[in-house]
């Protein structure tokens, strides 16, 4: 998918709020993984 514009967004976030990452990360890593979120 978008790679590249995923670890632009995640370094944004992550200056923001490690919580919100770790958020976009488990979310991600369930839908890569075919889960209903």
């Amino acid at each position: 998918m978008n790679k590249f514009l995923c670890s632009d967004s995640l370094r944004k976030i992550l200056a923001v709020d490690d919580s919100v990452l770790i958020r976009q990360m488990v979310s991600h890593t369930l839908k890569e993984a075919d889960y209903q979120v």
